[in-house]
């Protein structure tokens, strides 16, 4: 584990000076052309610039496999059956996605919220072997919701401000792209999903589903979503590479906080919305996109949060 966990601290790590105005950062190398880097949002909290790639969660089972049974193995493999969905044909996702060379760089999904904790821990008991590391404490994990809001936004109060430029998607900046379904919704508000025979609505909720756009077609007083079926702004329809810098979106660095994959919270929650999200999840104040707490999806990964320890 001493060839695959190399740590490089930059100088300005060790010797920051209060005076700088780059945040600073780490990098862990885990192979010759994958790291994981963290960047300082807040003193002695760094959170993942990318999220989890599926390079890094196949290195995770490889290097579990020497302790682990095979049935523990395969409790933390992603369940590939979460991409099939009706009326989409997504067989070569099904087959290939987690463990196709071509997807070696794309965002890990599919696993449930312990499956993620798994990964942290894993990283906790390795990275104590490293000797440049000696005398440190470091603790990897999932971020809290006030974690992620404050890195994503760089301000205490995300109500105030839900994007890192402001508050409104019409002011992003030229620059700043995101992988998500459409633009401008940040602000809209939906029924629940209800089908043909029945309608209800919860006042004040959003359509919980991120496999349908916004068009409505009434029919016997009820409201039915049509399947997205041409989601290109700004993006891909599915997933795109973790470190893929055009889709830098905050000051510090960091990528795809918004859009890619939806993210894990520390208490089971979800945040940052996917390549199919209405452009409402984006926000950094935008509720829970998915319902049931805890349950995997095909479109749910996860960034690391490392947090210094004095």
């Amino acid at each position: 584990m001493k060839n695959i966990l190399l740590v490089l601290f930059s100088l300005s790590l060790l010797t920051a000076q209060a005076s700088s105005k780059k945040p600073r950062k780490i990098k862990l190398a885990t192979g010759k052309k994958h790291q994981l880097e963290f960047v300082e949002f807040s003193p002695g909290k760094f959170m993942g610039t990318t999220e989890i790639s599926n390079y890094h969660w196949n290195l995770f089972l490889r290097q579990s496999s020497l302790f682990l049974k095979a049935d523990s193995i395969n409790k933390l493999r992603p369940d590939s059956n979460l991409w099939r969905r009706p009326g989409v044909f997504n067989e070569p996702y099904v087959r290939y996605y987690y463990n196709h060379p071509a997807y070696t760089d794309y965002p890990i999904s599919a696993i449930s919220p312990a499956q993620a904790m798994a990964f942290c821990n894993w990283l906790n008991r390795y990275y104590q072997t490293i000797p440049e590391l000696a005398g440190l404490k470091l603790r990897f994990r999932l971020p809290t919701l006030s974690e992620w809001r404050l890195a994503y936004t760089a301000k205490p109060d995300s109500l105030k401000a839900p994007f890192p430029w402001g508050y409104s998607m019409f002011r992003k900046p030229e620059k700043v792209q995101i992988n998500y379904c459409e633009l401008g919704q940040e602000n809209f508000r939906y029924p629940i999903l209800h089908n043909a025979n029945q309608y209800y609505e919860k006042k004040g909720t959003l359509n919980p589903s991120p496999f349908f756009d916004t068009t409505e077609t009434h029919l016997n007083r009820a409201v039915v979503y049509a399947p997205a079926s041409n989601c290109r702004i700004d993006g891909s329809f599915y997933q795109t590479k973790t470190d893929n810098k055009s889709y830098t979106q905050t000051e510090s660095g960091l990528i795809h906080m918004s859009g890619n994959v939806s993210e894990w919270l520390s208490d089971g929650r979800t945040i940052g919305g996917n390549c199919l999200s209405p452009g409402y999840y984006l926000r950094a104040d935008a509720q829970d996109e998915f319902e049931e707490k805890g349950q995997a999806s095909a479109l749910i990964g996860f960034r690391v949060l490392l947090e210094v320890i004095d």
